[in-house]
C-alpha cells in the first residue's frame, strides 16, 4: 500500500497502466478488495485492465468468471484465453483446461511466442520460444 500511497501523494495521475498495475499488484498479494477498489477507479477499462484483474484474482475462482465475461467481450484475442488456462490450472480444474484448449484449437488461436532479451558483449539479442 506503500506504493499506491507514494502516486497519490506525488500527484502522479494514475493512467490505466499504473492502475493495471496496481490491480495485479494487490492481487497477487492477496489484498483483493483494493484490487477491487483500484480497478473500479479505473474511468475507460481495456483488455489490460481486465487481464490485470484476472491477473489479480491469481488462484481465485472469481478468476474464472472474470475470464469468461473477457471472453465473451473479445473471443478472438489468445491472451485472454491462455489467462484462463492459468487459472484453471491454479484451481485445478483439469477438464476445463483441456475444454479451452480445444476451443482455442477449434478457433485457430495460439500462443504468441515468448520473448526475453540477452545481452552479449554489449549488444541486446531478442530470442523467442515458441511451443
Amino acid at each position: 500500500m506503500q506504493i499506491h500511497e507514494e502516486f497519490i501523494n506525488s500527484g502522479i495521475v494514475l493512467d490505466n497502466f499504473i492502475s493495471s498495475s496496481l490491480v495485479k499488484m494487490y492481487g497477487k498479494c492477496g489484498h483483493l478488495e483494493m484490487a477491487i477498489e483500484v480497478f473500479e477507479q479505473i474511468p475507460k477499462k481495456t483488455i489490460v485492465t481486465w487481464n490485470s484483474m484476472i491477473s489479480g484474482y491469481g488462484l481465485k475462482a472469481l478468476g474464472v468468471e472474470n475470464a469468461r465475461t473477457l471472453i465473451d467481450k473479445d473471443p478472438d484475442d489468445s491472451l485472454t484465453y491462455i489467462l484462463l488456462l492459468n487459472v484453471y490450472a491454479s484451481v485445478q480444474k483439469w477438464d476445463e483446461v483441456h475444454m479451452a484448449r480445444s476451443k482455442m484449437k477449434k478457433l485457430g488461436l495460439k500462443k504468441n511466442p515468448g520473448c526475453s532479451w540477452i545481452e552479449i558483449n554489449q549488444k541486446i539479442l531478442p530470442f523467442f520460444v515458441e511451443v
